[in-house]
């Protein structure tokens, strides 16, 4: 009885050439994917599992190292702050100015009949100086002659970074009318709070220091 022997034949298995958009036509891809699937394999297990997470959502750092660098200082924030070294820097007057001359929002303190007050104000700086609205009715309206402390902060949560500016010096009314049209050109200050706030108080800097804490 005859035997019969099956053979099969497999074709050869040949990397895929192609024109990429960094090579001449017919360049091999192959190779190109295992050695960035081994790099990939080699990256600490954060980095991959960041890259795994850009590549399962689509999302992308900005900026290459930076923006990565960044998500792992959030990481490490959130986990706890003792996992992403932080330095506190004194800012010098330049500084903190530099940081008022946008304006915003601030904290105004000074003493009235029931002790001290706190208020958050919208504020502008001109000529170094800190420019506020208020009504007439207001306690700021009331008290602001004299001497005041005056605050401004940014804070991120997330990353634990953040800095504060303290103005310490005397507001005083803005009641020439010249001086208060000056300001209102200069300015533009358009408090949040609605109604007719037409009070002017100037807050003069006497001293001015600030602290800015930045991951190192």
């Amino acid at each position: 009885m005859p035997t019969w022997v099956l053979v099969v034949v497999c074709p050869r298995l040949t990397p895929t050439r192609r024109a990429g958009p960094n090579g001449p036509p017919g360049q091999d891809v192959g190779p190109q994917r295992e050695q960035g699937s081994k790099a990939m394999l080699n990256e600490p297990n954060q980095l991959r599992r960041r890259r795994w997470i850009d590549m399962t959502t689509g999302n992308r750092p900005a900026n290459g190292r930076d923006a990565l660098a960044a998500s792992l200082c959030r990481e490490a924030a959130t986990a706890g702050p003792a996992d992403c070294e932080h330095e506190l820097r004194t800012l010098s007057p330049d500084e903190c100015f530099d940081l008022l001359q946008p304006g915003g929002v601030g904290r105004v303190g000074f003493a009235s009949a029931a002790g001290i007050v706190m208020l958050p104000v919208n504020f502008a700086v001109t000529e170094r100086t800190i420019i506020i609205r208020t009504a007439p009715d207001t306690q700021l309206a009331v008290y602001a002659d004299g001497p005041v402390s005056f605050e401004v902060d940014h804070i991120d949560e997330v990353l634990h970074e953040g800095w504060s500016v303290l103005v310490q010096g005397r507001a005083r009314t803005v009641t020439e009318e010249r001086a208060v049209k000056r300001l209102q050109d200069r300015t533009h200050l358009q408090p949040w709070a609605a109604g007719a706030r037409d009070v002017y108080v100037r807050i003069v800097p006497n001293q001015i220091s600030g602290r800015r804490v930045q991951s190192g």
